[in-house]
């Protein structure tokens, strides 16, 4: 998918404002009931270890069960702030008429989201390549998902990194800059393990001469260039995307988010991402500045395909 817009907040908000309305006297006094209704005894099940990633609306650490059939067993758990999830939710409900029906589909919307999180994580649970699902606590402050604990090597990541560089280094030998570069457009030939991946996705694709610059917008809005946004491109911004999947694979959150693509393009052009918080710190010096150099906003100082691969 390119840059386009999905199901629009204001349908999804009118919605759901019917159905708060049947259930709320809005006469009410404005408050949120920020409860899921699960169990509230986490920290008698299970011990927090460190922090082993950060999303968008909380964090991933390590945990080690205390009590029952995952005694001493480690896991992972999902934390999911309640204040950040409500600021999200207030940020793209402020286009409704007041203040009342602002708070009130701020706590149905997030009640309803991370409620069927829950619930999809929880029947899904059992197949091989799923991640297992154990159970959900709360309290004021947070929702806690657990989960089974799963590695993620560096080398693992270098492997996939390996193939995706051989692709694009060969498709700029040619002249041809993709311009869509993102996870999707990566597929497995076959189910066997050590199955190569192949890139799909060229309908964005384009020859470009190496002295010509593009203009045209095209892309994911999670994966665009700086200078893809000030319309002067050329294969270079193959290798900011190159580098926000990099940042993904070994982090698991985003470089850059923001709650509307306006913001989100404007931190692509004003701010840096961060490798201060975990996993950063645990990683190789090589990968973090390998990554930072296929982030850098000047694509002249950027790393190419050819030199990205000898990198590795």
């Amino acid at each position: 998918m390119g840059i386009c817009y999905g199901k629009p907040i204001e349908q999804r908000s009118r919605q759901s404002r019917r159905q708060v309305s049947a259930e709320t006297d809005e006469t009410s006094e404005v408050g949120l009931n920020k409860s899921f209704g699960f169990s509230r005894h986490f920290s008698t099940h299970y011990e927090i270890d460190g922090q082993v990633g950060r999303g968008d609306l909380g964090y991933t650490c390590s945990a080690k069960g205390k009590k029952g059939s995952l005694k001493g067993q480690e896991v992972a758990v999902k934390v999911i702030h309640k204040a950040k999830v409500c600021f999200f939710y207030l940020l793209e409900l402020l286009v409704l008429d007041s203040l009342l029906s602002v708070f009130q589909l701020m706590n149905a919307l997030m009640v309803e989201d991370v409620s069927r999180e829950v619930k999809i994580m929880s029947a899904l649970t059992g197949h091989k390549n799923l991640v297992q699902f154990y159970d959900a606590f709360e309290d004021d402050e947070n929702v806690y998902i657990v989960m089974e604990g799963c590695e993620y090597a560096e080398d693992d990541a270098k492997q996939v990194m390996v193939q995706i560089l051989s692709v694009v280094a060969y498709c700029h030998l040619q002249g041809v800059v993709h311009r869509d570069l993102k996870p999707e457009h990566f597929l497995f030939s076959t189910k066997d393990e050590t199955s190569p991946l192949k890139a799909v996705g060229f309908g964005f694709s384009a020859y470009v001469k190496p002295d010509e610059r593009l203009n045209d917008i095209v892309g994911s809005s999670l994966h665009v260039a700086p200078e893809v946004l000030h319309r002067a491109y050329g294969t270079e911004s193959d290798m900011w995307m190159v580098g926000v999947m990099t940042y993904v694979l070994l982090s698991g959150s985003r470089p850059f988010w923001a709650p509307t693509e306006n913001e989100l393009f404007r931190a692509v052009l004003k701010t840096e991402p961060s490798f201060e918080e975990a996993p950063w710190p645990s990683l190789s010096p090589d990968a973090v500045d390998f990554v930072k150099r296929l982030l850098h906003k000047d694509y002249r100082k950027r790393l190419t395909a050819a030199q990205a691969l000898c990198s590795c």
